[in-house]
């Protein structure tokens, strides 16, 4: 036998919640059963409940998922109970030419059997779009903390601290063409070719737990 809900509930247009809880009789349900490829190679079965609210500027979204492997019982799976993430897209900084982005994360992952512990991590970045005619050029950089707490036997604690730089140098041309329709009177046609460069420092993460 299999149990499949789903549920999906919207408060508003930028709050709701989605729900899907998956149960099964045994691990060998979708290789007898499934009915398509998919159903049948599948390795994980996964239940969630899930909660995502939209700002003008800023989501928030958190996760708790619980998985099955299908393969054989694994002590060693991770479950998520829960993963929280807050960004906050780019905005420009009052008085300033400078704009302002951020993501950040906070995450509760548990094993019956071998490593569980938490992370916390920050990313703020700070950019300066630059124009001149049709050349656009955006210097950005950013500095990243991630916390770790880790039981296994014992607590302990580790910290990553990192940065980054990121330029991009991107040409837009375009041109608007008269069409003579009433329900689609012009249209744009846009080229904009694009290169990046990013830059990661080599970080030391040997104590950093998986």
């Amino acid at each position: 036998w299999q149990v499949d809900f789903q549920h999906e509930e919207y408060l508003d247009p930028t709050f709701f919640a989605k729900t899907r809880l998956r149960a099964l009789s045994d691990r060998q349900f979708f290789k007898d059963y499934g009915g398509s490829y998919e159903d049948r190679s599948s390795e994980q079965v996964y239940s969630f409940a899930a909660v995502t609210k939209n700002w003008e500027a800023n989501s928030l979204f958190g996760e708790a998922r619980h998985t099955v492997d299908l393969r054989q019982e694994d002590k060693t799976t991770l479950q998520s109970y829960p993963v929280v993430n807050f960004a906050g897209v780019r905005q420009q900084v009052a008085g300033s030419p400078l704009f302002f982005s951020f993501s950040s994360a906070y995450g509760n992952f548990y094993r019956e059997d071998g490593v569980s512990g938490q992370q916390a991590d920050l990313h703020p970045r700070i950019a300066l779009p630059l124009r001149w005619g049709f050349l656009e050029m955006t210097p950005e950089a950013g500095a990243r903390e991630t916390l770790y707490t880790v039981q296994n036997g014992h607590n302990d604690s580790h910290g990553r601290e990192s940065f980054d730089f990121k330029t991009t140098a991107a040409m837009e041309m375009y041109r608007i063409f008269e069409t003579g329709s009433a329900a689609v009177p012009k249209l744009k046609h846009i080229v904009r070719p694009e290169i990046s460069y990013s830059y990661l420092p080599d970080t030391n993460q040997q104590l950093i737990p998986f």
